[in-house]
């Protein structure tokens, strides 16, 4: 696969551009409308989840299926890193929570309530600013990327892209389900480059 940088480059399907001037004025208009209304509700979802980083509400946990706060959960401890990134393209934002060991809890904020979801180190390696993430299997013999789609207390992957078999003669590659070559996976990562999300320190809660 690619890499530049020490970074790993890959390419997420995006949307074609319109050139039709009067649909274009229309759609720049509801874009600058759903924007502020994006932001507006950004804004209310990370001050619910300021409250859960300083245990003054709960959250559902699903692997447990009960309410908690978050000094209550597995592998909680002051050692934690946070990150707020839009997992599921909806353009409202996830709050990631790195835990200690290396498990990650992704939060989410469904009406009044908020969702947790735990994935394991190979479940969720590295998560890219765009919601991406890597993940592996094994000894590592398999890997590859996905996004996330939450139906209420459930979600599913859905895979972008990945790697079978890895550093053997049998090595296997595949973009949305279908096998490709290693030239055409080379490819598609090259199209487009993703940036790691930025962690924060517990200590920057006010």
């Amino acid at each position: 696969l690619s890499f530049r940088d020490g970074r790993l480059i890959f390419f997420c399907a995006c949307g074609t551009k319109n050139t039709d001037s009067a649909v274009s004025d229309i759609s720049s208009e509801a874009s600058n409308n759903s924007t502020s209304d994006d932001t507006s509700n950004n804004d209310n979802v990370k001050e619910c989840f300021e409250k859960i980083l300083n245990n003054e509400q709960s959250f559902y946990c699903t692997n447990r299926e009960t309410d908690m706060l978050l000094s209550d959960y597995q592998n909680f401890s002051k050692d934690v890193s946070y990150a707020y990134v839009d997992m599921d393209n909806d353009n409202i934002d996830e709050l990631a929570i790195w835990l200690y060991g290396g498990d990650t809890l992704i939060l989410r904020k469904e009406d009044t309530s908020v969702i947790g979801y735990l994935f394991g180190i190979k479940g969720m390696s590295t998560i890219f600013t765009d919601g991406c993430f890597l993940w592996r299997q094994g000894a590592g013999e398999t890997y590859g990327c996905s996004r996330l789609e939450f139906t209420g207390k459930t979600y599913k992957e859905i895979e972008l892209w990945r790697v079978e078999n890895a550093n053997s003669n049998s090595e296997a590659y595949y973009i949305d389900g279908k096998a490709v070559t290693k030239e055409e996976l080379t490819s598609f990562n090259d199209e487009k480059e993703h940036q790691n999300i930025t962690w924060n320190s517990w200590s920057t809660l006010s």
